[in-house]
């Protein structure tokens, strides 16, 4: 039986990553699901993410890299570990 958060997913679609982020944080951080830690993981990446590709001078140090690695890694560790408490992994 699938996860009914997941249906969520099904019929979704965006054009822009703001679209995908605003989806989550409504469908499963303002629900309780996610932590609001969780959101704040992918808007930093969000933020990191459009500094870099619209600013014409930006340089992520090695520091700011390290860190959203580490986040990263906390971010897919929240979704495996629901993930697999819904029998879906």
């Amino acid at each position: 039986m699938p996860c009914v958060p997941l249906q969520h997913w099904k019929d979704f679609d965006s054009s822009k990553h703001s679209g995908v982020i605003a989806y989550f944080n409504q469908n499963f951080v303002k629900t309780g699901i996610f932590a609001k830690e969780t959101s704040k993981i992918i808007k930093n990446a969000s933020i990191m993410r459009e500094q870099s590709d619209y600013s014409d001078f930006f340089i992520a140090s090695r520091q700011d890299a390290e860190e959203q690695i580490e986040k990263a890694k906390e971010f897919i560790g929240e979704i495996e570990r629901y993930l697999k408490d819904k029998n879906v992994l």
